[in-house]
């Protein structure tokens, strides 16, 4: 007679396996649940960035509007009539940091000498041969009387501005139309640059003129953007 195993062994066994089994699964599932919760969590972040982003593009985009009424409406009385101007809006809960120049106190590259231009590139830092390739685009221009459309067309012949002594867009400009910059609001180092002395006054915002409006709202939160003041344009303003 044969033996055989009684039958309790075999449902332990049945059990002990199935206790294993249950086991795993609720692992496996508690760690689906993680990956889930923390992809989530990523993109519930990413969302929060994003929305920060918008939050504060449209928070320097209404600084703009407000500089742009203020002077439409107060004309002389604004805070920001008189240029070089700086100044601070709190808008949603965010401090726009503002800083407005005139592009008439920078050297114009399509009206000025180029004997003018020269020294200024050399305050720039810029040797020789790296000032050529902007001054031989600069003749060619002013011979075919081609003028730069924007600034960008001319500081892409330049070295890039973080090896240079100044930010090039600080002393260069393709919109003011003058031969020569406005002396009562030239910057000192420009006026240096140029061999003259700069009286460190400030300069009315008219209309028509084109000033550079710099726009801040803390790291990476920065927008420039060039304007001319025209009550003739929807909004006030012609943006260039």
């Amino acid at each position: 007679m044969s033996w055989k195993a009684p039958p309790f062994a075999h449902d332990g066994r049945e059990r002990g396996f199935a206790l294993l089994t249950v086991m795993w699964f609720l692992l496996l599932a508690g760690s689906i649940v993680a990956v889930i919760m923390l992809s989530t969590l990523r993109r519930a972040e990413h969302h929060s960035e994003r929305a920060l982003h918008i939050q504060r593009d449209l928070a320097i985009e209404s600084a703009l509007e407000t500089v742009i009424a203020d002077m439409q409406f107060n004309g002389p009385r604004s805070q920001w009539a008189m240029l070089p101007a700086r100044g601070s809006y709190r808008i949603e809960g965010l401090d726009i940091a503002i800083e407005i120049v005139s592009e008439n106190a920078k050297v114009d590259l399509n009206r000025a000498d180029p004997a003018l231009i020269g020294r200024a590139l050399r305050g720039l830092g810029l040797n020789a041969a790296q000032r050529a390739p902007l001054l031989s685009e600069i003749a060619r221009r002013q011979k075919s009387d081609i003028p730069f459309e924007t600034l960008e067309d001319a500081l892409v012949l330049l070295p890039a501005a973080n090896s240079l002594t100044h930010d090039p867009a600080d002393w260069l400009t393709v919109y003011s139309g003058l031969p020569v910059p406005d002396a009562s609001a030239m910057a000192p180092q420009l006026a240096a640059a140029l061999g003259q002395v700069s009286p460190g006054n400030r300069t009315r915002w008219m209309q028509g003129q084109v000033v550079t409006v710099r726009l801040k709202s803390g790291p990476g939160g920065e927008k420039v953007r060039r304007i001319r003041l025209s009550p003739n344009r929807p909004g006030g303003a012609e943006f260039l």
